[in-house]
């Protein structure tokens, strides 16, 4: 079974991925629907973050979030979609812009 590498996390069927390292996009409560040698699918929630008057004081508000990881090589997932609250957010391993930070 391909694994998830993000951060020192390696492994299957994570509870929570941080797409982010400083806690603002963080997928929790994952509910895998699929997890086969070609692609993961699992649904969650994350917050969004209102950022008033900054984001470290701003309310959040939880959306439905749904993870997809993908194209598999060398044992491991190497690209992920993440939509949130209908935008989504792709990534692929070894590039920093969008690949999660971590998981647990």
């Amino acid at each position: 079974m391909p694994k998830l590498i993000a951060g020192s996390y390696s492994g299957i069927k994570p509870r929570e991925v941080f797409f982010s390292g400083d806690g603002g996009n963080v997928a929790t409560k994952i509910k895998w629907i699929r997890w086969t040698q070609a692609i993961a699918v699992g649904r969650g929630t994350s917050n969004i973050q209102g950022c008033v008057p900054n984001c470290a004081q701003g309310s959040e508000a939880p959306v439905a979030t749904s993870v997809t990881f993908s194209r598999p090589r060398a044992g491991h997932f190497t690209k992920v979609v993440e939509v949130r609250d209908g935008h989504p957010l792709v990534g692929h391993y070894g590039h920093h812009i969008g690949w999660p930070q971590g998981a647990q």
